[in-house]
């Protein structure tokens, strides 16, 4: 099946990807701005109408003891 219109979230970069093709279960092919290439498909999950996607705006050094998670700017 192809997608041309479907936005994808990109779970290690953050990055939202436009599907070019996912024929094939575990390389997909997207585009990224101005890059097109492939990539896992387990990296990445199809963003649903209710899905909210936040973008960290600053560092946080969390603390595991306390069950905090470490963010990077622009995850």
């Amino acid at each position: 099946m192809n997608h041309t219109t479907t936005t994808w979230y990109f779970n290690t970069a953050g990055d939202r990807i436009l599907l070019a093709d996912d024929s094939n279960d575990d390389w997909w092919k997207g585009l990224i701005e101005d890059r097109i290439g492939y990539f896992p498909a387990a990296f990445a999950h199809e963003l649903q109408e209710a899905d909210h996607v936040f973008r960290c705006n600053r560092t946080f050094i969390g603390c595991k003891e306390q069950g905090q998670l470490t963010l990077k700017e622009g995850q």
